[in-house]
């Protein structure tokens, strides 16, 4: 037996979730960086699992760190160590699945990244479907080998682009403006004896949640185990300052993912999470619209002695180390073709990746034809 959770995080404030992309040190620092819209799972599972050791009542967690001689206790709790992609089963103690993280109004509604099948309408004034279509040819193509068409989506503009969009369980788009408020924050960054540094000028991009919204996504941990509201607990790197409420519900996440718009001539697939799979994937696709990006975890486990620490050695006990980086698929990103199975077999594949909330997707079968 199990029990699910639906837990809501609200920032108390502005909120900064990195990425690859950080101000760094060195040869590789930046001085411009922007908040992600959405934060990671990987980082989901890091606040659950440091809430459940908060929240244990078995004497493993004090003072911020893991009692000594207790490692046994927490494995059974949260796991031996925190998410490595190339492991292949899911074993996080007695958290059983996350779902993909989303956005949740006051009415309820809940919000994903839209699929990348839309464009401006300016004659109309709203957001309009752009069609998959194929134009069929007497030879093969030299881009899409061993297929006698060309794909493309119909009047589709270059230079519009397809924005980044919202959609809903009713099929409305937002823009992201809509339920983001960006901040920008400029500076100088100082050493500790109060000198700025050399080059030390910064542009750091921040975003806030319009009143009435939350992030949230569904936990399912083993029945007996509680997971509590907490009115102030803090997430990334920046340490942001969010409100978790947490409710018990009985809900199925494949309910609540958007009813998306059926293309007339293909069936396809919609990542309704981030999601990593080999660029094989294209072999079996008639076409896809993705965008990607470059994903890296932290890394730590039960042994871990300093959480604030980043290893730059071999003492992987130490400190938290950083993983390799991996080239994901960023939701919202959609995969046409005639055998869908041969498609959703790479990402169902990754029973872990899966487990935490990547790879997730929704079937969208092609518009029935009308006799």
């Amino acid at each position: 037996m199990t029990n699910k959770y639906l837990v809501k995080l609200t920032p108390h404030d502005k909120f900064f979730f990195g990425g690859e992309n950080t101000f760094g040190e060195g040869d590789s620092r930046n001085y411009f960086v922007k908040s992600n819209y959405f934060p990671q799972q990987t980082t989901l599972l890091g606040l659950i699992r440091y809430q459940l050791l908060v929240q244990s009542k078995n004497g493993i967690f004090k003072d911020n760190k893991i009692v000594s001689g207790k490692e046994k206790d927490v494995s059974e709790l949260i796991g031996d160590s925190s998410f490595n992609i190339n492991v292949a089963v899911f074993q996080f103690g007695q958290i059983k699945e996350i779902s993909p993280v989303f956005i949740v109004d006051s009415n309820e509604d809940h919000l994903f990244p839209a699929n990348k099948e839309y464009q401006f309408d300016f004659d109309k004034g709203i957001y309009a479907f752009r069609e998959f279509n194929k134009k069929e040819t007497n030879t093969y193509s030299n881009i899409y080998e061993f297929k006698n068409f060309i794909p493309y989506l119909e009047d589709y503009k270059a230079k519009d682009g397809l924005p980044d969009l919202l959609i809903n369980s009713g099929r409305q788009v937002f823009d992201y403006s809509d339920v983001f408020i960006e901040q920008k924050k400029i500076g100088i960054r100082k050493y500790y004896n109060g000198k700025s540094e050399e080059n030390a000028f910064y542009v750091q991009f921040f975003y806030k949640l319009k009143k009435g919204h939350s992030f949230a996504f569904i936990l399912e941990l083993e029945d007996g185990v509680k997971f509590e509201t907490n009115e102030l607990v803090s997430i990334g790197g920046e340490q942001s300052k969010f409100r978790m409420d947490v409710s018990e519900i009985d809900l199925e996440f494949d309910t609540i993912i958007p009813d998306y718009e059926k293309s007339v001539k293909s069936d396809k697939i919609v990542l309704v999470s981030d999601a990593f799979v080999s660029n094989e994937i294209f072999k079996d696709c008639d076409f896809a619209i993705t965008d990607t990006f470059d994903f890296r975890s932290l890394r730590s486990s039960v042994n871990t002695k300093n959480y604030s620490k980043l290893n730059r050695d071999e003492k992987v006990h130490e400190g938290v180390s950083k993983s390799g980086k991996y080239n994901f698929f960023r939701k919202g990103s959609v995969f046409y073709g005639d055998d869908i199975s041969k498609i959703t077999k790479h990402f169902d594949e990754k029973i872990a990746a899966k487990g935490i909330g990547y790879n997730h997707y929704k079937i969208v079968n092609k518009k029935e034809a009308k006799l």
